[in-house]
């Protein structure tokens, strides 16, 4: 009987990792496929084909294809990749990277909004992310390494985000000959700017 019982705990156990390795696997080739295809032309049967699983495997574990989108989501390395520098130099690092960053990296803020072609329910999963992975950890670090203690640092953390993010967006489809200009009294002129934001004061409010 004791036996029995320890082979039964042993098969649940096996069962447990089979099912955890599935749906990282499902996750995985989700991100795979969201990175070269856009939102509506990934289906779950695409997704399960890729991932060697059936599509009501993938329902069971997710529901559906937005919830599976909304964990193929994480910009912590977009987070890592901008703000790799020590604060006095912040800003001039996220413009370099935000303007050398390929355009198909998976971490790309950017790349992950064109996906889902504006379906809401993705967009909102996006949003809670970029609050998540970008904004609090940003607002985090103005809170404890900039110069001034105001203006508020979530608002600092949001307008510098929201820079980023034009600054991207014109490099990819603002300007045809973006790629022709001379990047570096751009990167100048933008790390000046956000540098600022980062800082604060002068002389508030809200400068």
């Amino acid at each position: 009987m004791t036996h029995l019982g320890a082979d039964n705990f042993e098969q649940e156990a096996i069962s447990a990792s089979d099912a955890g390795s599935a749906k990282r696997r499902i996750v995985q080739c989700a991100r795979e496929l969201f990175t070269r295809y856009s939102f509506n032309q990934v289906s779950l049967k695409d997704i399960a084909e890729a991932a060697h699983v059936s599509a009501p495997l993938i329902v069971k574990h997710f529901v559906n294809k937005s919830n599976l989108f909304a964990q193929t989501v994480d910009f912590k390395n977009s987070c890592a990749n901008l703000f790799a520098e020590d604060f006095p130099h912040l800003g001039l690092g996220a413009v370099q990277e935000t303007l050398t960053a390929p355009h198909t990296a998976p971490y790309s803020m950017i790349r992950v909004i064109t996906v889902t072609d504006g379906e809401d329910e993705s967009m909102a999963h996006i949003g809670a992310r970029i609050r998540e992975d970008l904004i609090d950890y940003l607002a985090e670090r103005i809170r404890n390494e900039a110069p001034y203690h105001t203006p508020d640092p979530y608002l600092r953390a949001q307008c510098a985000i929201a820079l980023l993010a034009g600054l991207s967006m014109m490099r990819r489809f603002g300007d045809p000959e973006f790629a022709e200009l001379d990047l570096v009294p751009l990167r100048d002129y933008y790390a000046r700017t956000l540098q600022g934001i980062l800082d604060g004061d002068p002389e508030s409010p809200a400068h």
